[in-house]
């Protein structure tokens, strides 16, 4: 968050777009906000299997508004883009990512 809110909320969506797990994070300082999402829906049954979206909404002035979120990934191997020198890692979900692109290391 680039400053403090009263209220920010995360969900969780299936790859139909349909809101599996809504997590109410209350209020919140400035910063990256960790979250853990246990796989469970709404319902309180395990999700299935497959790709799901992640968006936070904070309040600004009374009006929701869409914040970034970042997900968190193991890091499977490193490689140098000989074509622009650029390094990327090759995580463990399939994904390769510019390493200026990585936020916090863990």
């Amino acid at each position: 968050l680039s400053q403090d809110r009263d209220h920010l909320a995360v969900g969780i969506y299936d790859s139909a777009g349909q809101l599996v797990q809504q997590i109410n994070l209350g209020s919140q300082r400035q910063g990256m906000i960790p979250f853990n999402w246990n796989g469970i829906n709404d319902s309180g049954v395990t999700a299935t299997n497959g790709l799901y979206q992640i968006k936070a909404v904070a309040n600004i002035n009374s009006t929701p508004q869409a914040m970034s979120t970042y997900v968190a990934s193991s890091v499977n191997s490193v490689m140098v883009d000989s074509a622009n020198q650029k390094i990327m890692l090759n995580t463990s979900n399939g994904d390769t990512v510019n390493f200026s692109d990585v936020k916090q290391l863990m």
